[in-house]
């Protein structure tokens, strides 16, 4: 498998790419199910130049499922193509995950990257992602998060509710996140 980094393609989505190559080879022994991932990663990096999409973190649901037509020009066969495409899931999370600081904008947040502590999850409904791809106006993602100050301010100013967007998102999550170690 040949991987061509020197293709027209933004720096940031070639670092991504390599970081999820790198934690496939790392954390798949050699078999079957490796193999689907490196070529579902190598497919889904082809089709990140062709649409010049510079950021898998932004990636968008209409986006996805280009890739997923993609894969139907690509890869004949539907069992193939289903195993393939698990590898934008595994991308996003490995690079949510694997980045040194939050991405508050990206389209998907992995709670695991939190270490929320196990006390603090509902083991009967445990949630492993928040995805904000249904919320369509990227300003709007903002509210949809919940990471916003409400003020109830004094009634007798006439000023009942104040919103307020938080410049420092990481003030909600109790902990350090250069450890990444999180209370919410």
């Amino acid at each position: 498998m040949v991987w061509n980094f020197k293709a027209a393609a933004s720096e940031k989505l070639k670092r991504q790419i390599f970081t999820v190559l790198e934690y496939i080879l790392e954390n798949y022994e050699i078999s079957r199910l490796r193999e689907y991932k490196l070529t579902g990663l190598q497919l889904f990096y082809e089709f990140c130049i062709r649409e010049q999409i510079t950021d898998i973190q932004l990636l968008e649901l209409e986006q996805e499922t280009a890739f997923q037509d993609y894969l139907k020009q690509k890869v004949e066969k539907e069992q193939r193509r289903k195993r393939l495409k698990s590898i934008v899931e595994t991308a996003r999370k490995v690079i949510f995950i694997e980045t040194d600081e939050t991405r508050w904008d990206a389209t998907i947040w992995y709670l695991e990257r939190f270490r929320i502590a196990k006390e603090r999850i509902n083991q009967s409904d445990s949630i492993e992602k928040i995805s904000f791809q249904e919320v369509l106006q990227p300003k709007n993602r903002f509210f949809a998060s919940g990471i916003y100050e409400v003020r109830n301010w004094n009634r007798r100013t006439g000023a009942q509710y104040g919103v307020r967007k938080i410049p420092n998102h990481s003030k909600f999550f109790a902990g350090d996140q250069r450890t990444g170690s999180y209370q919410v």
